[in-house]
């Protein structure tokens, strides 16, 4: 009996989860977009300052770990020391990818925002409608 009433339980927090998501899309979707960028940030910096301890790589503190992230996520690859290990290639282009999709979906946000603005418009007697 209790392990039907916890399965209840669990359904009716998932239809709560689902509402909830349902109704606000947009934050929704921000929440996800930073979320992906915070993890794939934290993670390559940790995975990207072990993959490289082996190689002679410029690659050595976390300071430089974090700052090399930060930079590939940017796609700023100036001045930045490069991944060595074939592991520290691919952190990096998952890093870039999801730069990409971080440019991408600002972009977008900007430009429905102007979409926005720009189907609000003034009737004879001047008065504002969309």
């Amino acid at each position: 009996m209790v392990r039907v009433l916890r399965y209840l339980r669990a359904l009716r927090s998932a239809r709560f989860i689902f509402s909830a998501i349902k109704k606000s899309r947009l934050e929704t979707l921000t929440a996800s977009v930073f979320l992906i960028v915070f993890l794939s940030f934290s993670l390559s910096s940790a995975f990207v300052l072990e993959f490289e301890r082996g190689h002679e790589s410029t690659i050595l503190t976390a300071e430089d770990a974090l700052w090399w992230s930060f930079l590939n996520i940017m796609n700023a690859k100036t001045s930045i020391d490069q991944a060595v290990s074939a592991e520290g290639v691919g952190a990096t282009t998952i890093l870039n990818k999801v730069g990409l999709l971080l440019f991408a979906y600002l972009n977008s946000i900007v430009v429905a925002w102007l979409v926005g603005h720009r189907n609000v418009s003034r009737d004879d007697d001047g008065l504002l409608y969309s």
